[in-house]
């Protein structure tokens, strides 16, 4: 119809037949090169910042854990509203206690993976 689209959505309506403007395609695996049906699931945005690999710009290597300038941990997670977790002097608590709010919170188990 004249619009462009991303492939992953493409190969959704070609495999479902519809697709619902108001959501979003998740790729499972956070390869967004594949567009395997079995990897990709429709969510809403809030679902889909639920399943993101880690950025290359993160210094610890975890989602939601940063080192602070007086050299404790702090875990948080979340963006609207961004909720506070603790401040730990133990880098393996504050990845512990992160991944514990990604429990209770509903993100992905894929949620951070590189």
């Amino acid at each position: 119809n004249g619009k462009l689209h991303k492939a992953s959505r493409i190969a959704w309506v070609h495999y479902h037949g519809s697709i619902n403007p108001d959501l979003q395609i998740d790729h499972i695996d956070g390869n967004p090169k594949n567009n395997s049906i079995s990897n990709l699931r429709l969510v809403t945005h809030a679902e889909n910042g639920k399943n993101q690999r880690v950025r290359s710009t993160n210094k610890t290597g975890v989602m939601g854990v940063r080192l602070t300038k007086n050299g404790t941990f702090t875990a948080r997670i979340g963006s609207n509203p961004r909720i506070q977790i603790s401040t730990y002097h133990d880098f393996f608590e504050a990845c512990c206690a992160r991944k514990s709010a990604e429990i209770k919170h509903g993100y992905h188990p894929n949620h951070g993976s590189r």
